[in-house]
């Protein structure tokens, strides 16, 4: 499930649905993070990842491609749509 090294990657809660074939967790800066069974191993898939405290600003970028917003948090989060059509 990934490394722990000090707390910013320590997991406060990890839940399993009710056939145990997937994983999710929250972690200390705000994340989730899951993972589904591959076989005999777990695999990470993409999963939403947010701040942890209150937003203070939105933007779009000039061009129009990327969302940015800042926190609270002291982090930024950039959000850019994929060949998929899902924004990451």
């Amino acid at each position: 499930m990934g490394q722990f090294i000090g707390n910013k990657n320590a997991y406060f809660d990890v839940l399993s649905d009710s056939e145990n074939t997937c994983l999710v967790a929250v972690n200390y800066t705000g994340a989730l993070l899951f993972w589904d069974w591959k076989g005999d191993k777990l695999a990470l898939k993409e999963c939403f990842n947010g701040h942890s405290n209150q937003v203070k600003d939105v933007e779009w970028n000039c061009s129009g491609h990327y969302l940015v917003s800042v926190s609270k948090d002291q982090t930024t989060r950039i959000l850019a749509k994929k060949s998929t059509g899902h924004y990451h």
